[in-house]
């Protein structure tokens, strides 16, 4: 498993993340973890904890390029950078917990493996 911190925390308030420039955040950032990711060319999809909270700094037109998701109840599934990946909420509140989170990854993961 590799963690990657996608977006840098600033504790000037209670939620913590900021963005205050998101082109440079893109060039600075954003590039440097695409060339990472390219190289080492995961073969299964990434996870990015915490997910529901970055996905506003990706919405927009700045990333569309690089950055597309689906939302699916308490999760999300997408790609970054042509690489696969599972967004998941920094406290699993889905009912049946955890069990019941990996039960609908697993169900969307055979779904989107179907479609290929």
């Amino acid at each position: 498993m590799i963690s990657l911190d996608i977006i840098p925390y600033h504790s000037a308030n209670v939620s913590g993340l900021r963005v205050n420039n998101p082109k440079k955040f893109r060039e600075v950032y954003f590039e440097i973890l695409i060339k990472i990711l390219d190289h080492l060319n995961p073969q299964k999809p990434l996870i990015i904890n915490g997910f529901p909270s970055y996905k506003m700094f990706f919405s927009g037109p700045l990333f569309a390029d690089v950055f597309t998701f689906e939302p699916h109840g308490s999760y999300a599934s997408g790609k970054i950078a042509g690489h696969d990946f599972i967004g998941l909420p920094f406290l699993n509140r889905r009912k049946g917990g955890k069990d019941a989170l990996v039960m609908a990854v697993k169900s969307a993961r055979k779904k989107q493996i179907t479609k290929r």
